[in-house]
């Protein structure tokens, strides 16, 4: 039987339960979006922690690990909505187990080899800029440069404290 420790829609035996669980369409659409980003082909390159995850098992990287991830936390701390999020998000890159416990990038599409000509490429499609407040957010930085284009990649370069 289920313990009366554990959270609705999870079962430790069985991974995930998404049948009963609903997602509202923003909160899929940020899921799958901030997912697609840590194992896209600009981000998962970088992330030495992630490229480490991902060949342990088979690609697959608990939900668990990835809500150690602030910025997936923060727009949804729920296994089991995050669980429904990819498998109803209907994203190419990111696939979700039978389980329903845990997401690897798409075997089908696997990261593309960097040439130096492909960084040099990347080099003069970068854009760097400053001078925004202190406080100024990812979300806002998405926002501000999402008027003028597609954007593949923000960093925002933090100082000595940790701030942006």
């Amino acid at each position: 039987g289920r313990s009366p420790l554990m959270s609705p829609g999870i079962n430790a035996e069985y991974g995930i339960d998404t049948s009963n669980v609903e997602v509202e369409q923003e909160v899929v659409k940020k899921v799958i979006k901030q997912l697609e980003y840590y194992f896209g082909d600009r981000n998962l390159p970088q992330d030495r922690f992630l490229l480490r995850e991902v060949t342990v098992d088979n690609g697959w990287i608990s939900l668990d690990t990835m809500l150690n991830f602030k910025r997936l936390a923060g727009i949804c701390s729920d296994k089991a909505k995050i669980a429904k999020a990819v498998e109803i998000g209907n994203s190419e890159l990111i696939m979700l187990n039978d389980d329903k416990n845990k997401i690897r990038r798409n075997p089908n599409k696997p990261l593309p080899k960097i040439t130096e000509a492909q960084k040099g490429t990347n080099n003069m499609k970068t854009v760097y800029a400053k001078g925004f407040p202190l406080d100024f957010n990812i979300d806002q930085a998405e926002e501000f440069f999402g008027k003028y284009g597609k954007t593949c990649y923000i960093k925002m370069r933090k100082n000595i404290e940790g701030k942006f």
